[in-house]
């Protein structure tokens, strides 16, 4: 028999507080007509739950790249500053993706970066950027190894230190990009299919391997609306396809050890 750990209260709380903040980002893509998709654990929690995966602490959305652009310049000019920060990817932070967060209140995650001010160190959802790739697996590897690159650049701007031998090589590399010249020449490796036509696209900037990572365009046509919690957010168009790509069996629980929150680590909710 499987068995599903419960959120605590103040879990609870916080995953209520992330689902407005993901209200408001619906309607601001909605009157934008800004394509997104529930991203990782959220599209297996609507599909498997209905909702959070019950020891989920975070809400990733993702957004093909031109839309992505769009929406960080629509947030920035939209979004009120007294209630929102837009953190946006290497610009606000050392990071490959972006964060809108909630002003007033205080989230202590794991793994943070320092030089962020406290007041705009909020509770967040993160916005992922998914790219044009190609169909040469020798060009897709190269695509991948510059995404990985940069982020291993970015974790070692946050101080991370790698535990297995190949995490503390890749770090190592990473800091090559200190040099300007290097990390221009990984963010054109990344992003250099954006004016091209191609059959796939890329999720590089979280925890994906080089198996999982490149998606039949097929799959990121018109989202498929599902039921999360007690409103509707979009999927990809095939979620079954890229939720048994991303996760295997995915309606199948993992052990219980491993259901726990993944991120926050001190929560301050201030008015909300």
């Amino acid at each position: 028999m499987e068995i599903e750990t419960k959120p605590t209260e103040e879990l609870r709380h916080l995953q209520k507080v992330l689902l407005e903040m993901m209200k408001q980002i619906d309607m601001l893509c909605r009157k934008h007509n800004i394509t997104y998709y529930l991203n990782g654990g959220n599209a297996l929690g609507a599909v498997r739950h209905n909702g959070f995966i019950p020891w989920d602490d975070d809400f990733d959305i993702m957004m093909k790249y031109e839309d992505y652009s769009r929406f960080i310049n629509i947030c920035r000019s939209e979004l009120d500053p007294a209630e929102w920060y837009v953190q946006e990817a290497w610009k606000d932070w050392p990071g490959c993706f972006s964060k809108i967060r909630l002003k007033k209140t205080y989230l202590a995650d794991i793994g943070e970066w320092e030089g962020i001010d406290k007041d705009n160190r909020g509770i967040y959802i993160d916005i992922f950027p998914i790219v044009n790739s190609p169909e040469s697996k020798n060009l897709r590897l190269v695509q991948y190894t510059a995404a990985k690159l940069l982020n291993s650049y970015s974790l070692v701007q946050k101080n991370y230190k790698g535990k297995t031998l190949l995490k503390k090589l890749a770090l190592g590399c990473s800091r090559l990009l200190k040099i300007n010249i290097i990390n221009r020449f990984c963010n054109w490796c990344v992003f250099r299919y954006e004016k091209k036509q191609t059959d796939s696209y890329g999720n590089f900037f979280g925890m994906s391997r080089f198996r999982n990572a490149f998606y039949r365009k097929e799959v990121f046509q018109l989202p498929s609306y599902h039921q999360y919690e007690d409103i509707e957010l979009p999927l990809p168009t095939l979620y079954d396809e890229y939720l048994r790509q991303s996760f295997g069996d995915y309606m199948k629980l993992p052990p219980i050890e491993q259901q726990k929150p993944a991120h926050s680590l001190k929560i301050d909710f201030g008015k909300y």
